[in-house]
């Protein structure tokens, strides 16, 4: 149990070996790699397009029904073109 408590009070390592003194630096850089691996597809998930444009995946699927966002369905599942996603919001 000493061990679960002293890695909780250590702060994280990156694989450069660095220590993050806040969590707040550490989930940013978090952030900016699922950016990045987003706009790196040809499509995504609803949930990941839903955080990538910081709404819900109610909002999502709101605008894949008006015809918003263009889709590919695989079966039962939406997946969202990134180009296309990317080019309505002027990023492309």
């Amino acid at each position: 149990m000493t061990s679960a408590t002293s890695s909780m009070t250590t702060a994280p390592t990156t694989t450069t070996g660095i220590r993050h003194s806040e969590p707040e630096e550490f989930a940013r850089t978090d952030e900016v790699a699922f950016q990045t691996l987003y706009r790196s597809r040809s499509v995504n998930s609803v949930a990941d397009t839903a955080h990538f444009m910081q709404c819900s995946t109610d909002t999502i699927y709101e605008l894949v029904a008006r015809k918003e966002i263009e889709t590919f369905r695989a079966g039962k599942r939406i997946l969202i073109l990134t180009r296309p996603l990317l080019r309505s919001l002027g990023e492309d």
